[in-house]
């Protein structure tokens, strides 16, 4: 593009974070990129060595603030977009785009994404029970137990605007509900002390456990509405691997799912982008196939962790650049078509110890996998780690990419094999 306006500088604006896949496409096509980089979540970002903007702003800060850095970027810069990749900043982009006419997802839609209850409440409206799961939002212990009366055990406990699993977990049994109940806030309200973003309530969900697989759309919806699905990547959660969890072990694609299920997946996906009154953003749905058919659990409207990278590696999808088109009102169909197929797998294994991380051990074995692609880890000696369930999050990536799907499913149970990949110092009991 030319990358001149009024005498300005161009520039694609990322709001709060990116990483590795989602900007390179830029850099070869000579497009100019900014950020404002939140202070509190610079840890896992990309190399922005070569963005031609770069600022800093602790997004738990007033909105006001966020507007006046935009104003003094405007100064000597023509933004021509704005793109948002977390969910953390969902609500500041569309805030941003309202006041200064930029194309985005309006500031309903994105509060329609970041309360379950509210998108779960949206789903039964456009459509019906049996598309989403059973779900009530909870107040209190007494809340919890009545909806294990209503719907049977066991039923899921999480929080209703978080993300990554975190804090999300089983009651097995209704002698346990009230416990639960009051450790979960506990550890969430601990957690918001800490948080990038301020969070004025901490509501909890509760929600039926489905048997089923879990799997992931990720769409591109435009200004009108029309809803563009990418393939479907398969979850191993954790609880697929044998651990006490729902974090995401493993994402995987292409899908393994019949060809009539994943028809039947886009269509509920699209349905569900649709329910919420997303457009003109990105949105990744999740949703688990039961015996009955897929049920949405949510729809985020960003892209799905590392799912640009992914989509890219295994079919030369570029989602994140065919977004940027889609905002300014270009062409983006070239950027979304499917230019090859691979299979590629994105891991994540979590310490299943409660404690402090002192080093790895045999990270060697991964390397000389056949289908090892690369790694990355965000974390340093003395760094705490735990489960999803705890409160951490991900601090090893683990990528594989092979022409063929079976040889990834084979390196990931080797993966899961190797008990020792990570020394904790466990807390005491």
């Amino acid at each position: 593009m030319n990358d001149k306006k009024d005498g300005k500088t161009k520039i694609v604006l990322f709001m709060g974070n990116v990483r590795e896949g989602e900007y390179e496409w830029f850099y070869k096509n000579n497009i100019k990129l900014g950020i404002i980089l939140d202070k509190n979540n610079a840890k896992k970002v990309g190399d922005l060595s070569r963005f031609e903007l770069i600022e800093h702003f602790d997004f738990k800060n007033d909105i006001g603030d966020l507007f006046d850095i935009i104003a003094t970027i405007e100064e000597n810069y023509t933004i021509v977009c704005l793109l948002n990749m977390r969910e953390f900043y969902v609500k500041p982009t569309a805030m941003v785009a309202e006041k200064y006419g930029f194309q985005g997802i309006s500031i309903k839609a994105a509060e329609n994404s970041l309360s379950k209850n509210r998108m779960r409440t949206l789903f039964k409206k456009n459509m019906g029970d049996s598309a989403i799961v059973h779900h009530a939002l909870i107040s209190n212990a007494m809340d919890l137990e009545a909806f294990i009366n209503k719907v049977g055990l066991p039923i899921v406990v999480k929080p209703s605007n978080l993300y990554g699993s975190m804090f999300v977990d089983l009651v097995r049994d209704k002698g346990e509900a009230a416990s639960c109940y009051f450790q979960t806030i506990n550890k969430i309200n601990e957690y918001h002390k800490r948080a990038p973003i301020s969070v004025n309530e901490i509501p909890l969900q509760a929600e039926e456990f489905l048997q089923g697989s879990v799997h992931s759309i990720d769409c591109l919806v435009d200004k009108e509405g029309h809803v563009y699905t990418t393939p479907i990547v398969d979850v191993f959660t954790a609880r697929d691997m044998g651990i006490d969890d729902f974090h995401h072990y493993a994402r995987v694609t292409p899908s393994l799912l019949s060809g009539p299920d994943q028809e039947a997946a886009k269509k509920i996906a699209m349905d569900g982008v649709i329910a919420l009154d997303i457009k003109s953003s990105l949105a990744h749905v999740e949703f688990v196939l039961t015996p009955s058919g897929p049920k949405l659990l949510e729809i985020g409207a960003r892209v799905g962790g590392n799912r640009a990278h992914m989509l890219n590696k295994a079919y030369g999808i570029d989602l994140v650049p065919a977004y940027a088109k889609m905002l300014q009102g270009a062409n983006y169909q070239q950027e979304l078509k499917p230019k090859r197929q691979s299979a590629f797998a994105f891991l994540t294994p979590y310490s299943t110890q409660e404690g402090v991380f002192e080093q790895f051990n045999q990270l060697e074995r991964v390397l000389r996998l056949p289908t090892y692609f690369g790694h990355r880890a965000a974390i340093q000696s003395g760094d705490r780690v735990g489960l999803a369930k705890n409160g951490h999050i991900y601090f090893l990536t683990i990528e594989l990419l092979a022409s063929k799907v079976n040889s990834i499913l084979l390196d990931i149970k080797r993966i899961h094999e190797i008990n020792d990949l990570f020394t904790i110092i466990r807390d005491k009991s």
